[in-house]
């Protein structure tokens, strides 16, 4: 099912009170649209993650090479229909030279990421934990993979380039700066031409400043942050993310606890209707337990109207996703991300049908704020 997210008042306490609303109302009904506005839709998901099993389940031993469509069949479609899509690259691409590898140091076939472009995205992130995993070479050489495979990323990047991107299109203009709360203790050295941003009150004063004098429509800050598999945003989430929206944000998305945590809408934004998403939770991983192996596609529509002067989100609706993993038609063991559908007709057994739907009733409580789950 897709769940819509409106909301009738538009400014609250705090940025953390429960003001996520899953009713359907008409998607006018805040700002009436007219000639004069221009409108841009984007999706987020949250972590591709590629364990060991995935490698396995990917190989074609014939040609020694990999293949991860099966993997986003049942969503493809979805993650195509807005005008840009983004997710959170956590893994690398150093090469077949290095043994490919999951946890705790990730190394992941070049076809992951070509098949990320294939499937319909257009921007990943690359500010996380595992930015680092394999060192200058993984840092390096991933950039370089992406760029190959037609895609663009943020949050890592030659000392000296810009650590925020800008986007022009359909008349909407973004700025988005990605971020990390760290890269698991490694480190590059200090004459290394490449660079992770990484999170820190001084980064995002002078890289908003900087992005304010640009004339945007909104700006998105994307967050790697949180602590792992709790439901609930940290007090540090909840302090950059003010900080964030005090310093000119207008969105904030975050990730890296693999778990949902709430979706909230907020009066600090830079914007109209603005919100952050604390984490995204999993795309696609081998994290298969309860909640880690949930995600959700988020869509929303980004409106500037010329002649009442705001910008706006609108449209705010999301779509929870599963990750399957066992024997299907094609493999032995394969890995599918499920979406939360009407007409999804995927027929598992019995115990993989509930652990489904236990999945998708988790999710939809966690993005409405009942956090405390058991």
């Amino acid at each position: 099912m897709i769940y819509k997210m409106f909301v009738k008042q538009l400014f609250f306490l705090s940025i953390f009170s429960t003001s996520l609303f899953s009713q359907i109302l008409s998607p006018n009904s805040l700002f009436p649209e007219d000639s004069l506005s221009s409108k841009l839709t984007l999706t987020f998901v949250g972590d591709f993650m590629c364990h060991g099993p995935q490698i396995n389940s990917a190989l074609i031993e014939e040609t020694n090479t990999y293949e991860f469509s099966s993997v986003y069949e049942n969503v493809k479609g979805l993650l195509s229909q807005s005008d840009l899509t983004f997710g959170n690259l956590e893994t690398v691409t150093a090469g077949k030279m290095i043994k490919y590898q999951g946890y705790p140091t990730f190394n992941t076939p070049d076809e992951f990421v070509y098949e990320l472009k294939e499937t319909g995205f257009d921007y990943l992130f690359t500010a996380n934990n595992h930015a680092i995993d394999q060192f200058e070479l993984g840092v390096r050489r991933t950039l370089e993979i992406i760029k190959k495979a037609g895609l663009i990323s943020i949050g890592s990047q030659k000392k000296g380039e810009n650590k925020y991107h800008i986007i022009e299109k359909n008349g909407i203009k973004l700025g988005i700066l990605a971020a990390t709360y760290g890269t698991n203790g490694f480190s590059l050295p200090t004459d290394s031409e490449w660079e992770v941003n990484e999170i820190s009150k001084n980064l995002l004063k002078e890289e908003l400043s900087e992005l304010k004098k640009k004339n945007l429509d909104v700006i998105i800050v994307y967050f790697h942050f949180g602590n792992e598999y709790e439901k609930s945003p940290s007090g540090y989430q909840k302090e950059f993310v003010n900080f964030a929206f005090n310093n000119g944000a207008g969105i904030v998305i975050g990730s890296h606890p693999h778990v949902l945590q709430p979706i909230v809408i907020t009066s600090k934004s830079k914007i109209e209707n603005g919100f952050v998403a604390f984490s995204l939770g999993n795309f696609v991983s081998n994290q298969q337990w309860r909640f880690s192996d949930s995600g959700v596609i988020l869509n929303f529509s980004i409106v500037k109207n010329y002649q009442s002067k705001l910008t706006y989100v609108e449209d705010l609706h999301y779509i929870p996703t599963w990750v399957y993993k066992g024997k299907t038609e094609k493999k032995e063991v394969d890995f599918l991300i499920i979406p939360d559908l009407q007409e999804n007709s995927l027929i598992f057994d019995s115990e993989k049908t509930q652990l489904m739907k236990q999945s998708f009733n988790d999710s939809k409580r966690i993005l409405s704020g009942e956090t405390e789950i058991k």
